[in-house]
């Protein structure tokens, strides 16, 4: 059957235990075509595209490729199917190169015989590369590669399977502006192949810039699909928040700084940082900028206690101390939130109330016992101001959203009376009315007299 759609989704709806998570949702998707999928943290995106990819099995409705009804039974399947994935976590072996991360699981799709013949695979991820424009070190593991380049080898591992549908799950959340430039240029290459694209993002202007058509879900539901060329920016927000967000940077309060509660003098690590110097005070915002494998998260690793110091000075409120791990800086009253949010900043398999009060959990103690219910109330504190969407505190975070788990990991910090808050990235992968609401949680942090360091 002929038909002007790649992919087509009816009437999708999806239940879990105590939450509709996806309500009658209807997506059509154009052949050769970009159309964007956006709304905010919870709103169903990952939940209804997982469906597409065989993760999860839909409880009603139906779904067309090509105009042909279908089961996705499993990702095997979806890419049996043409339809291939490029999660916001890579999801890439890191001591694999690139040619084994591309053809991972599926070595024997390359060459003849019953022997891993790996010179077959190196030509044929050359050739998938030089199509795409693409010049990376494919002997080295992809732990060595900028997080760009680490995006092309996912990128690659996608097309390798032939997919006619490719999904993009916040592709541009971890890459400098230069390398979001070099990703929009392969992803318009892709489409004049005739590569069709579900591309989901927090980033609304790149919504603007990239796509043919945009799909808002609110809640589980459909709440606008139409050509880009006929909406706005504006348009866009309101449809995802249910209001209008007049301004995204909150006007900053006139603060003026304190005491220095932080210096840094002359810090080295053991590979990157060289000579690293700063203060910062009480009162104020220190932005800390560069490329993706500049530093920057190296820094504040190394000032958190992750990564090891081999030379410096820190000092807190002027007196010298030696942090040489997280609990020495918790000790110290510094709180992180790590740009690595599923290895770094959250317990995946943990629930949402064990994350959030993880941090000052002794204070929720007496005599070496637990108080469970300051742990239910404090935590239930938490989640409402973060409008963290879960069914219940008990939920592990793993199920969470992606934008849901970065909003625990923030909500655990604002539990305890740190002096110093490093937040590394503290909008990954939020939406728009939630990086409002962050905002202004940090500037209420400088009128309380802590240093905020981004």
């Amino acid at each position: 059957m002929r038909t002007e759609y790649a992919a087509e989704m009816e009437g999708i709806t999806k239940r879990f235990p105590g939450v509709l998570a996806l309500n009658n949702v209807d997506l059509r998707v154009k052949k050769g075509k970009i159309h964007a999928l956006v709304g905010e943290n919870g709103a169903g995106k990952s939940t209804l595209i997982k469906i597409l990819g065989g993760i999860y099995q839909k409880d009603e409705g139906k779904i067309k490729i090509n105009g042909t009804n279908t089961v996705v039974q499993d990702p095997s399947d979806a890419r049996r199917k043409g339809i291939s994935f490029i999660h916001q976590e890579l999801n890439l072996i890191p001591y694999f190169n690139a040619v084994q991360n591309i053809f991972v699981g599926r070595e024997n799709d390359v060459g003849k015989g019953k022997f891993l013949n790996y010179k077959a695979m190196r030509k044929r991820a050359e050739e998938i590369l030089d199509s795409l424009g693409l010049s990376i070190n494919i002997n080295v593991p992809v732990k060595h590669l900028t997080t760009a380049q680490q995006q092309m080898v996912a990128m690659a591992r996608a097309l390798s399977e032939n997919t006619s549908i490719t999904v993009m799950d916040e592709p541009t959340a971890m890459l400098s502006n230069r390398e979001i430039n070099q990703l929009f240029r392969l992803i318009r290459r892709l489409k004049r192949n005739g590569v069709t694209i579900i591309y989901i993002s927090h980033r609304l202007e790149e919504i603007l810039d990239l796509s043919d058509t945009v799909t808002v879900l609110k809640d589980g539901k459909v709440v606008l699909s139409a050509p880009i060329r006929e909406l706005t920016l504006s348009q866009i927000i309101e449809s995802m928040v249910g209001r209008s967000v007049e301004e995204q940077f909150p006007e900053r309060p006139p603060i003026k700084p304190g005491e220095e509660l932080l210096s840094v003098e002359g810090l080295f690590d053991e590979n990157l940082l060289k000579n690293i110097s700063l203060k910062v005070h009480s009162g104020e915002v220190l932005g800390i900028t560069g490329n993706v494998g500049s530093g920057k998260s190296e820094l504040v690793e190394t000032l958190f206690g992750y990564r090891r110091l081999r030379e410096g000075v820190i000092k807190i409120e002027g007196k010298e101390v030696a942090i040489r791990s997280p609990r020495d800086a918790i000790v110290y009253d510094l709180a992180l939130v790590p740009e690595d949010r599923r290895g770094k900043a959250i317990i995946i398999e943990e629930t949402v109330a064990g994350n959030i009060v993880l941090p000052f959990i002794q204070n929720l103690a007496s005599f070496g016992f637990i108080k469970q219910g300051l742990v239910k109330t404090k935590a239930q504190e938490l989640v409402e101001r973060f409008r963290i969407i879960t069914p219940s505190l008990a939920q592990k975070v793993m199920y969470l959203s992606g934008g849901n788990q970065q909003k625990v990991a923030l909500a655990k910090w604002f539990g305890m009376n740190a002096k110093v808050f490093i937040l590394d990235e503290p909008t990954h992968g939020i939406d728009v009315g939630a990086k409002q609401e962050i905002y202004n949680f940090i500037n209420k942090i400088v009128t309380g007299n802590s240093q905020k360091l981004t």
